[in-house]
């Protein structure tokens, strides 16, 4: 019987020795390297999108929570990221981590598989010029337009007015928008409308979302991520972008100092 108990102490005292070490290594940050065998400092990876609630896969391996999200304990080096949403083309890169800080992809544009695009007027028109408090003036001539009201869903297009029409100077429309956080693009070049989402570490990718007159203007609405353009046959027409959700913030720890995975696109 006293054997046995020496032989059950020496058991526990060896995982204790083996384990003990481990434990505590874990809890300063510190793995070990499965290709070295030698213990190092981890980094972590914040990962948020628009939209969000994405599965996040880090080398094949998904997340424990879906964005926006921290994986945590990654070895330093290059890791394959993908992230994957339902009815929304995969987003892919590798990575680096560098121990004991945090590497960021904020805000990452999700570009679904097929834009969602709608006619809104039953009538054609020449341009399209915004005016305050979310109102369109869509034009057919200098005496003949129609207000549309985008705070209405669907939007709300009043009876044509005639007489002549006097926008003021103030009134803006254009061809460029910065969405996303300022992080992507939004171009029109000729007839083709376009996304140019930052990528990191490489040219910008490329989207054609539509086709339009060449000669008119387009008009984003931020809050609910639609764009309203006329299309080529001069209708008007508002292309879903993104939807509406505010990205949530998980807390790093200040301990950690944070290294941005993003860089600005050349355009």
């Amino acid at each position: 019987m006293l054997r046995l108990r020496k032989i059950v102490f020496y058991i526990f005292a060896l995982v204790y020795l083996v384990l003990c070490p481990l434990i505590v290594a874990r809890m300063l940050g510190l793995v070990v390297n499965p290709l070295t065998y030698h213990l190092v400092q981890t980094g972590l990876v914040y990962v948020s999108t628009n939209p969000p609630d994405a599965f996040v896969y880090i080398d094949g391996r998904v997340s424990h929570q879906k964005t926006p999200t921290v994986v945590r304990d990654l070895t330093p080096g290059k890791h394959f990221i993908r992230i994957e949403q339902s009815g929304y083309n995969d987003w892919e890169r590798n990575i680096p981590i560098i121990g004991k800080k945090a590497t960021v992809l904020a805000n990452i544009l999700l570009i679904p598989e097929e834009w969602p695009i709608k006619r809104i007027s039953t009538e054609p028109y020449q341009n399209i010029i915004p005016v305050p408090d979310d109102i369109l003036v869509a034009i057919k001539d200098k005496h003949k337009f129609s207000l549309i009201d985008l705070k209405e869903n669907p939007p709300l297009i009043n009876e044509t007015s005639n007489g002549p029409l006097n926008l003021q100077a103030s009134s803006f429309a254009g061809n460029t928008f910065l969405i996303n956080g300022n992080n992507d693009l939004l171009a029109k070049k000729g007839e083709w409308i376009r996304l140019y989402t930052k990528e990191d570490f490489s040219s910008p990718q490329v989207y054609d979302i539509s086709r339009s007159k060449p000669s008119t203007n387009m008009y984003f609405e931020e809050k609910n991520g639609e764009l309203f353009y006329l299309d080529d046959s001069g209708y008007l027409s508002a292309a879903q972008i993104l939807p509406y959700h505010p990205i949530l913030n998980i807390p790093i720890p200040e301990s950690l100092r944070i290294k941005s995975a993003s860089k600005e696109p050349n355009l």
